[in-house]
């Protein structure tokens, strides 16, 4: 599937992947609910610049009907770099926890 392309090939590129699964109506199987990348350069700029965060999160715009969370730096010089972005199961403030729970 589409997802499991997007996982793969952040995978291959080094990005930093974290994800999600819930039990499937199969027996023994999982859903996938939450996949959230970041490149490896935009944790080390998380790392120096963490004053500023700005989250935007755009819905319904993908085939798959997910959330689509961005988070947003800012460097002390008024530069914008992407920290993550993070395709969510749901709008519950649960899902936005896990997603910045997995930024920290």
């Amino acid at each position: 599937s589409s997802i499991e392309q997007l996982l793969k090939l952040a995978t291959e590129c080094n990005y930093r992947v974290f994800h999600q699964t819930i039990p499937a109506k199969t027996k023994g199987d999982t859903e996938l609910t939450d996949i959230l990348f970041a490149h490896p350069e935009s944790i080390n700029l998380l790392k120096h610049y963490p004053f500023v965060l700005l989250a935007d999160c755009t819905y319904n715009t993908n085939k798959h009907k997910m959330p689509l969370l961005q988070i947003i730096g800012v460097t002390p010089v008024h530069k914008n770099f992407s920290v993550f972005f993070a395709f969510l199961y749901n709008e519950q403030e649960t899902a936005y926890d896990g997603a910045f729970k997995c930024m920290a």
